[in-house]
C-alpha cells in the first residue's frame, strides 16, 4: 500500500527519541541561493520560489491552477521546470511548470497503458517525454521510448534484455542517465544525449555493491559504490566520455541508497548527506568529507531542530533536502511541525556548508522537494 507523502512525514514524530552530538565548521559569509520549492498540505500541491535578494517566497497552488493531484506518482525537475506524473483511468498524464515566468502546460493520458508494456518510470525535458519500460510484459527486457509533447512517439529501442533491477532516471545538463543491474549482476549506468537521443555510452561498473550517482557542476559524474559494513567507493568519470578519473575510499559508515542522490563534489570536498544510526531525532542531515584528510564534518542538525522547536514550542521533522552547486555549495532543509489542531504548518532552511543558517521561512505547507534555481 503506497503512504501519502505527508501522512508518512507526519508519522516519523512517533520515531525519534534520543539525540547525537554533531560538529559545525565555521564557513566565509555568502548569501543564500535562489531555490524552488515543492509541497502539499491536506488539500493542494504548491510550489515556491525564494528570492535572496527580496527575502520573498512566491507561491502557487498547481492544484488549483494545473490539476495536479495529491497522489501523483513522482515529481522531476529540469532546468528550472518541474513535472508530476499521475495515473488514473489506465493512462499516464503529465503537468508541468515552470515557477520562473509561470508557463505551465497539463497533457491528460499522454500514455494509455496497455498489455505491450509494463512502465517502469516516467522523466521527461524540453519537448520530449522518457519513458522505461519491460516489454512484452511479464519479461525483465529493458526498453526505452520516446515521445513528443504531442504524445506521437518517435524512439523506441532495447537498453538490454534479461535485467535484474532498475533505478530512477537522473537528467541533468542535456543526458539522460539510466542505471539498472544487468542479468549477469554487473551494475551499468547508460548516458543518452537527450538532443538526439543517442547513446554517449554505458558505463559497466561490475558486480560488488550497488551504485549511487550524480554529476557535478563542472560535468563529471560521481559513483558511490557502498554495502552494509563496508566503507563507501567514491568513483570519478568525465561525464562526456565516461573516461575514469580517481577513485578514494570515504572512511565512514555510510550506505547510499541506489541510484541518484544528493550529493556535490567541490575541489577534494565532497558534500552529502550523512544518514544517523536509528533511532536518532533525524533521519540524516548534511555534512562533509574531505578527500584528502579523509575527516566526516557533520552539520550540527540536532541543534537546529532544537532550536526550531523552541522557538515555535512544536515538534518539528525534516521531509526534504537538496544540496547546491555553488563553491562551495549549500544545503537546503525542509521541515514540518507537529500541530495540535490538524493544521499544515512547514519551513524551508538554507544552509551554508558549515551549518549557519543563511535564511528561514516559514509556510503554511510541508515541502517534499527543494531545488536549487538554474
Amino acid at each position: 500500500m503506497k503512504i501519502r507523502r505527508l501522512g508518512f512525514y507526519l508519522l516519523l514524530f512517533g520515531f525519534f527519541s534520543c539525540s547525537t552530538e554533531t560538529l559545525q565548521q565555521p564557513q566565509e559569509p555568502q548569501d543564500p541561493d535562489e531555490v524552488i520549492l515543492v509541497g502539499e498540505d491536506f488539500t493542494s500541491v504548491y510550489t515556491s520560489i525564494y528570492n535572496p535578494q527580496t527575502g520573498v517566497f512566491a507561491s502557487r497552488n498547481l492544484t488549483a491552477e494545473l490539476g495536479v493531484p495529491l497522489d501523483y506518482l513522482i515529481q522531476r525537475d529540469y532546468q528550472n521546470e518541474l513535472s508530476f506524473y499521475s495515473f488514473e483511468g489506465g493512462a499516464f498524464s503529465l503537468f508541468r511548470t515552470n515557477p520562473t515566468n509561470g508557463i505551465s502546460t497539463s497533457i491528460a493520458g499522454f500514455y494509455i497503458n496497455s498489455p505491450e508494456r509494463s512502465i517502469i518510470w516516467g522523466a521527461d525535458a524540453d519537448e520530449s517525454i522518457y519513458l522505461a519500460f519491460f516489454a512484452p510484459v511479464g519479461s525483465k527486457n529493458l526498453s526505452l521510448l520516446r515521445m513528443g509533447l504531442d504524445t506521437a512517439i518517435t524512439d523506441e529501442f532495447t537498453v538490454e534484455f534479461g535485467v535484474e533491477e532498475v533505478y530512477p532516471p537522473l537528467v541533468f545538463n542535456g543526458s539522460l542517465l539510466v542505471g539498472y543491474q544487468s542479468g549477469t549482476g554487473n551494475y551499468k549506468i547508460a548516458v543518452y544525449q537527450l538532443q538526439n537521443f543517442q547513446l554517449k555510452g554505458t558505463l559497466d561498473l561490475g558486480n560488488g555493491a550497488s551504485p549511487s550517482y550524480f554529476v557535478t557542476e563542472d560535468q563529471r559524474l560521481g559513483v558511490l559504490r557502498s554495502g552494509l559494513g563496508v566503507s563507501p567507493e567514491l568513483e570519478v568519470y568525465d561525464l562526456n566520455s565516461l573516461q575514469f578519473l580517481f577513485s578514494n575510499t570515504l572512511e565512514v559508515n555510510q550506505f547510499f541508497q541506489p541510484g541518484p542522490v544528493q550529493a556535490e563534489l567541490i575541489g577534494s570536498n565532497f558534500y552529502y548527506y550523512f544518514t544517523y544510526a536509528q533511532p536518532s531525532p533525524v533521519v540524516d542531515g548534511p555534512a562533509q568529507i574531505n578527500l584528502d584528510d579523509g575527516i566526516n564534518r557533520l552539520v550540527d542538525i540536532n541543534a537546529l531542530r532544537l532550536q526550531l522547536e523552541d522557538e515555535r514550542g512544536l515538534r518539528l521533522v525534516f521531509t526534504a533536502k537538496g544540496v547546491g552547486q555553488g563553491s562551495p555549495p549549500q544545503y537546503y532543509l525542509g521541515y514540518g511541525y507537529q500541530t495540535t489542531d490538524n493544521s499544515v504548518e512547514g519551513g524551508v532552511l538554507i544552509l551554508d556548508a558549515g551549518g549557519s543558517i543563511l535564511a528561514q521561512r516559514e509556510l503554511p505547507y510541508i515541502p517534499t522537494a527543494i531545488i536549487a534555481r538554474d
